[in-house]
């Protein structure tokens, strides 16, 4: 062999390593999928984390919430809201998958309880009015959900706020009995310089402690997120210790989702969900774009650069209720009670008593130990499930 022959054989094989070693740097050569995928929504799946239809192994991810602060996994409950940073989507035969690398978790508020209104399906949280669902998930400690809330309670809400109507829609309400401050993140709607006070809907909030930095935020038809302090308050007067931006964001990624409220609206093709800008202008509306418009509740698929999201498919979800508000739980069976016709699975209740569709085994084969995915829709109270279908897995 030549030495030209023997260079260029060189030449190609140093080519080709650096390839491969560029690909797998970038995610090509990895069991998560090329690329990166980011998802911002509420979890609706358990076993792992599904949000957004893209079921997330979240094993070992870094697990943060709104502030930075580290969170264990036993804040990703259902109906928690959610941003996700993870591999490339793998799409089975049977789900579409990726490997979490970090999953940030956000609330709207944490507060006490104003008043409630059982007719309405609505209670009062730091003077804000919050709306329950068919979509609703009640935490631990509120065994009947709403009949369990009374005025007084801490809670915690994570919610999608409704920019048409002032309000937040919950996707989860847990007690917070131990919070020694309290949150509300919401748009700015008047200044009083002077006075030092500005309001979130019919909350007044005393600025007059915080930084300059802090003040500087306080813009009438900004997004804030407002640290206050427990006590003491008269209503509806509460002293702000901190006031930070609440403009939300989403990664950059090759394959995007989100899912919530339209928070802006120009045009179905130049929107705001939540406050992170959509470009929609090459996107496909299956649903028609007549209600794509402001407080519309939306799911947008495509991409994400720079902080915006530039949509290949935009769906109207409309209002939660219980044909578009279900969930899945993968699990084995920690208890099963024949008779009842209830089973246990990651520490939720599923009723199996009504029309249920099994997969693999019949309701006879249920046990303790066995590996199964349910789908379904939240109990009336929202504590529970009713299954809709039950997957055997495994064997």
């Amino acid at each position: 062999m030549s030495v030209q022959s023997i260079f260029c054989a060189a030449s190609r094989w140093l080519l080709s390593s650096l390839v491969l070693a560029f690909v797998a740097s970038c995610g090509g050569v990895d069991s998560g999928g090329t690329g990166a995928s980011s998802a911002y929504g509420a979890i609706n799946g358990l076993g792992s984390i599904i949000v957004n239809g893209v079921r997330f192994d979240e094993s070992t991810a870094i697990l943060i919430d709104e502030d930075g602060q580290p969170v264990g996994h036993d804040r990703l409950r259902l109906g928690v809201m959610t941003s996700v940073e993870g591999s490339g989507i793998v799409a089975t035969a049977n789900d579409r998958r990726a490997t979490a690398q970090q999953v940030r978790v956000f609330s709207e508020l944490v507060g006490p309880i104003g008043t409630i209104d059982a007719l309405t399906q609505t209670i009062q949280v730091l003077e804000q009015t919050v709306r329950i669902t068919p979509a609703t998930v009640f935490g631990d400690g509120l065994p009947a959900g709403l009949a369990s809330l009374q005025s007084g309670m801490v809670v915690e809400v994570f919610a999608r706020a409704d920019s048409a109507t002032g309000r937040y829609g919950a996707t989860r309400i847990e007690l917070r009995p131990a919070a020694m401050s309290y949150v509300v993140r919401g748009k700015v709607d008047s200044v009083n310089a002077q006075a030092r006070m500005f309001t979130i809907g019919a909350l007044v909030v005393d600025f007059a402690q915080v930084s300059v930095a802090d003040a500087a935020n306080v813009v009438v038809g900004d997004t804030v997120r407002v640290h206050l302090q427990a006590s003491p308050a008269v209503a509806p007067v509460r002293r702000a210790v901190s006031v930070s931006s609440g403009q939300r964001s989403i990664a950059d990624a090759e394959e995007a989702s989100i899912e919530g409220r339209i928070s802006a609206f120009q045009s179905p093709q130049r929107f705001s969900i939540d406050g992170v800008s959509v470009d929609a202008t090459a996107a496909r509306f299956p649903d028609g774009v007549g209600a794509v418009q402001l407080g519309a509740r939306v799911s947008v698929e495509g991409s994400a650069s720079g902080g915006v999201v530039y949509a290949k498919e935009v769906h109207v979800e409309g209002d939660e209720d219980e044909s578009n508000s279900e969930f899945e739980v993968h699990g084995t069976v920690e208890a099963v009670d024949p008779v009842a016709k209830v089973l246990t699975v990651r520490g939720i209740a599923v009723d199996f008593s009504g029309a249920v569709t099994f997969e693999n085994g019949s309701a006879n084969d249920l046990r303790v130990g066995r590996s199964i995915e349910v789908e379904g829709v939240l109990q009336p109270d929202g504590v529970g499930l009713i299954a809709r279908k039950i997957s055997f897995e495994g064997t």
